[in-house]
């Protein structure tokens, strides 16, 4: 083969590669990795649960509304459940991270705690006690009760399912509760009298 032939044969070979450029291996290995990457990191989705209770009796406490935010500097979550009837609570699916936790029940006091770190794939136990607030003494009835409970489930009219996040107030009572995933909601210390929901 000439030396000219070569060059020829050289130059057309490389302007046939750059006109017709395949796919490189590298560039594979990059973009399967990303994929694998993106897929692990959904996997890899935390659970904090635990059991909502009296922190006098241990009873574990209905419709307690437990929200959980995390912040960082870019942006901010926040997700919200209710406890069932046997006060246990549990969010999945969470993301690894610093968390912030708000537990609120009427007729306890609110439990507040900061800097929850939750690692890949982690299951954290958090138990909450609760303190009892304060009761408003009525003046000349010591021993007589002026106060009940209200509690109730919300639903989809059409098909029954619970709702969450329904915000429920009631008249002449302090406070509103927040529906969970299994749409109940509870009022303690309510006085005696006609309420509206």
């Amino acid at each position: 083969m000439t030396s000219s032939f070569r060059n020829i044969f050289r130059a057309i070979s490389f302007e046939s590669f750059w006109s017709h450029p395949k796919p490189s291996i590298l560039w594979l290995l990059i973009a399967t990795a990303g994929v694998l990457a993106q897929r692990g990191g959904d996997a890899a989705g935390g659970v904090i649960r635990g059991v909502v209770r009296d922190g006098a009796t241990g009873k574990g406490l209905i419709a307690a509304v437990v929200n959980l935010e995390k912040k960082s500097f870019f942006s901010s979550e926040s997700f919200v459940t209710t406890t069932n009837t046997r006060g246990t609570y549990a969010f999945t699916g969470i993301k690894p991270g610093k968390y912030r936790m708000v537990v609120e029940v009427t007729g306890y006091n609110s439990f507040v705690r900061e800097d929850i770190r939750l690692v890949p794939a982690e299951t954290l136990v958090l138990n909450i006690p609760l303190t009892p607030a304060p009761r408003t003494t009525i003046a000349g009835c010591d021993t007589c009760s002026h106060s009940g409970l209200v509690l109730g489930k919300v639903t989809d009219a059409n098909t029954g399912a619970p709702l969450s996040g329904a915000r429920v107030t009631l008249s002449d009572h302090e406070g509103r509760e927040i529906t969970g995933d299994d749409g109940l909601f509870s009022f303690t210390e309510v006085a005696g009298g006609i309420h509206r929901l």
